[in-house]
């Protein structure tokens, strides 16, 4: 099974539990790690399954290099599912 790993970092925290995800499980499934920061949100369209870790910061404020994409999925209308794990 194909998964996209979608990641929203500031320090680097959050992509490094991204990478342990990746090495925990493998070899049971297919995972597409992106930093949120490259991505379009179209990409969401495609992805039957989805893991979006963020950092936030604040009063649980979305980091800046999720902004962008944040605004766009707002605009595209799409439906942006989070997991916040702090």
């Amino acid at each position: 099974m194909k998964v996209l790993l979608l990641v929203v970092t500031m320090s680097g925290t959050s992509e490094m539990i991204a990478e342990d995800i990746v090495e925990a499980y493998g070899s049971e499934y297919e995972f597409d790690l992106q930093l949120i920061e490259n991505t379009e949100p179209a990409i969401l369209e495609s992805a039957r399954h989805l893991i979006l870790i963020s950092s936030t910061y604040g009063s649980g404020d979305i980091p800046d290099p999720g902004q962008p994409f944040s605004m766009l999925c707002r605009q595209a209308t799409l439906i942006c599912l989070t997991c916040i794990m702090g």
